[in-house]
């Protein structure tokens, strides 16, 4: 374990173990030092920089707020697309050391350690918080959250789109919510509905970043923030999303740069050019999600989904929404996403790698771009496996 002792930032040294010492810590030298294998965890690869990035605050200058926030950022997606049994134990105590550092903030002042360069940048705060686990609540409407919260349409069995309506208003009318409460904008409810809906669902703690006290997100619309503009290709707004309040605001912030982008556009086309449907990515996902259960096709031991979209990234995040409710349901069938005419007249395969020839076009090893004769090979082996 990493020691609380670490001396002067001049010479950058740390204690370690037994006294070892490490002179300058050089990312790309000493990377292996922080690497989470050294340190026995046994997550899911994806997120193995959770503890790069938790160990290397605690080196650097405490729990740094420019590095806490994107480990509270990637535990919180873990809470919910990781079941609980992979989760290892050093994932579970940095979960459990940031909650304990973190504490309410309406019952605590704001913890004594502070990130003097956040200070002067913008007030935010870090929070660790007993609250209602609805995604995007804050910003838009109860029913709204609700018909796309993939744990509460698994959990209530509304995932299909058949009836879905009637079951949400079935359940929200023996919960006390009334449907014009549930339409309207969360903001704009009164306390006691508020109160009313607090008190409806089961709580968790969650983490959330605070702006000024007008914008908060939690761990998860974090995530999906940053995924938004992965998959509209602007991967300097993802990092910037992460801590500049300004890039909080997706869909003003693809409005600005479309207009940068065309500025020879005159003002009356600008004028009718309507952002309004360019909401978070998780919506979509959620949408897509709902849409596409029913069209899982068996083959054997495998289950598999055809899809008409050509993101790379939206598909892994559907992948692992799909793979997510594939668990919860207990199915042992292998999944994959096959995106037909991806890219110059080849198909994508998106999952768990077997061996069908393509390109490995992903770190990871999921996604590979396959010919037209590899595609039929691969459904023709398991079709028959």
């Amino acid at each position: 374990d990493v020691t609380e002792n670490y001396a002067s930032k001049e010479n950058s040294e740390i204690i370690i173990n037994k006294n070892q010492i490490l002179e300058k810590i050089d990312p790309f030298k000493d990377f292996q030092y922080v690497m989470c294998e050294d340190f026995n965890c046994s997550c899911c690869d994806q997120i193995c920089s959770i503890q790069t990035a938790f160990l290397l605050s605690k080196v650097i200058s405490t729990e740094s707020k420019k590095i806490i926030w994107p480990v509270m950022i990637f535990l919180s997606y873990s809470r919910i697309f990781l079941p609980q049994k992979t989760v290892c134990n050093l994932c579970e105590n940095i979960t459990t050391e940031i909650e304990a550092y973190f504490k309410d903030e309406t019952s605590e002042e704001e913890p004594e350690i502070k990130d003097k360069e956040d200070e002067i940048e913008e007030k935010e705060h870090l929070m660790s918080k007993e609250d209602i686990n609805i995604p995007f609540l804050l910003s838009d409407n109860l029913l709204m959250s609700l018909s796309n919260n993939i744990t509460f349409l698994i959990e209530k069995k509304m995932f299909s789109k058949s009836r879905c309506d009637m079951k949400m208003y079935e359940f929200l009318a023996k919960s006390g919510i009334s449907i014009q409460t549930a339409k309207e904008s969360y903001k704009n409810l009164s306390e006691f509905q508020k109160k009313t809906i607090f008190d409806s669902f089961p709580k968790t703690n969650i983490f959330m970043k605070k702006y000024d006290n007008d914008v908060i997100l939690s761990g998860i619309e974090g995530y999906f923030l940053i995924t938004s503009y992965l998959c509209k290709n602007m991967p300097f707004l993802a990092l910037q999303s992460i801590q500049n309040k300004k890039y909080t605001d997706f869909q003003k912030c693809l409005k600005e740069q479309f207009f940068e982008q065309n500025g020879s556009l005159s003002s009356q086309k600008k004028r009718k050019i309507d952002f309004s449907s360019e909401r978070s990515v998780y919506f979509t996902l959620m949408q897509t999600f709902r849409e596409n259960i029913k069209n899982i096709r068996q083959l054997n031991n495998c289950k598999i989904l055809f899809l008409q979209n050509n993101n790379l990234c939206f598909i892994k995040e559907l992948y692992d929404i799909f793979s997510y409710f594939l668990k919860t349901i207990k199915s042992k069938s292998q999944f994959y996403i096959i995106s037909e005419d991806f890219k110059d007249e080849r198909a994508l395969i998106y999952g768990k790698r077997r061996y069908y020839g393509g390109k490995i076009i992903d770190q990871f090893g999921l996604a590979s771009l396959v010919t037209e004769k590899d595609l039929k090979n691969f459904m023709k082996k398991n079709g028959n496996t």
